[in-house]
């Protein structure tokens, strides 16, 4: 999975396949991560970490 910033910086992540051929459980999953996150994580500074 692939994060930028409004700057321009780049992060990565990693998660499972979301295509048909694993557990279908797996994407909604990450989705369910990615939009629980997202808030706290919005607007801080990503050198920090």
């Amino acid at each position: 999975m692939k994060l930028e910033t409004d700057e321009g910086l780049i992060g990565w992540g990693e998660g499972t396949p979301w295509g048909h051929t694993y557990v279908p459980a797996h994407g909604p999953g990450i989705r369910a991560g990615i939009e629980t996150m997202a808030p706290f994580l919005l607007g801080l500074n990503p050198q920090k970490f």
